[in-house]
């Protein structure tokens, strides 16, 4: 999926201004990611790969902080939203981001675009920051000077709206 569309997005994600990773040396303790997985093992694998490679690249470094995945079960997520069960999405992300706080996580981010419908429900579920894939895309494509942008998702995601919802506040329109 290298250099593709959804990758950038998900580097997008990882650059978000809303938390950043402050690193000052390379000695100092990392903080410790989280990070909801399993809802496509394709895109779990791309954040961690992401994280890990861009963080080597950029320090020229292996000493990249640590990562906890937490790999929920898929079918579930495939169900639910076919049933119209936002209500238990909402109760299983929470439950995901509850134990990657509770096993040290000091940041939270999903990896999937479509689970953002529930994102507001897990923030408020943890203490630890959780890094938002739609204010993290509007942040990039605002500091890009870009005002109409394509945009490529699931056909819940479309149903819902939500990127173009999100983007439109930001004064962003699509093709």
């Amino acid at each position: 999926m290298k250099g593709t569309g959804a990758s950038r997005i998900w580097k997008s994600e990882i650059r978000s201004t809303k938390f950043k990773l402050k690193i000052q040396d390379r000695t100092e303790m990392h903080k410790t990611i989280g990070l909801i997985g399993g809802m496509s093992p394709e895109s779990t694998v791309e954040y961690y790969r992401y994280i890990v490679h861009e963080y080597t690249r950029r320090f020229n470094s292996h000493n990249y902080p640590p990562i906890i995945i937490y790999s929920v079960s898929f079918e579930p997520y495939i169900r639910w939203p076919a049933e119209g069960r936002w209500d238990l999405i909402a109760e299983g992300l929470s439950d995901a981001a509850k134990r990657l706080e509770a096993g040290g996580a000091d940041c939270i981010l999903i990896a999937t675009n479509t689970m953002h419908i529930v994102f507001e429900e897990v923030r408020s579920a943890v203490k630890a920051p959780m890094i938002n894939l739609l204010d993290s895309v509007a942040e990039e494509i605002l500091r890009r000077g870009i005002n109409k942008v394509g945009l490529l998702g699931t056909n819940t995601l479309w149903r819902w709206r939500i990127f173009i919802r999100h983007l439109s506040a930001q004064k962003v329109s699509k093709l």
